[in-house]
């Protein structure tokens, strides 16, 4: 366990949630200097962190899907409207402000 690569992690958080459409997400951690990173599957979880516990990681949609509509399951889409109305919240969404006022409709909704 010890040497427990982050894909590891990644297929268990997957799991707990139920979540099948894993492609769209990643996991973020921040490191001591407050930089953000993605969590690198195939490496070893203990050798990307260089800090002391505990960690904070967070499950983040990595990739945005092109079509939000086609998602399948009723969790990605929720998971993928959080991400949104996080990002759009603390302005790392950028798009016009026509865009951002109907996302923030739908949010409303």
């Amino acid at each position: 366990m010890r040497d427990a690569k982050g894909q590891y992690l990644f297929d268990l958080i997957c799991h707990h949630l139920n979540l099948l459409e894993k492609d769209y997400f990643g996991i973020r951690y921040v490191d001591p200097d407050k930089q953000r990173h993605w969590l690198e599957f195939t490496k070893s979880i203990a050798k990307q962190m260089k800090s002391q516990a505990p960690f904070t990681m967070c499950l983040r949609v990595k990739f945005y899907p092109p079509d939000p509509a086609a998602l399948k399951e009723e969790i990605t889409r929720y998971l993928v409207f959080l991400q949104v109305k996080r990002d759009l919240y603390h302005g790392r969404l950028l798009c016009k402000t026509s865009d951002a006022a109907l996302l923030a409709a739908y949010i409303l909704q």
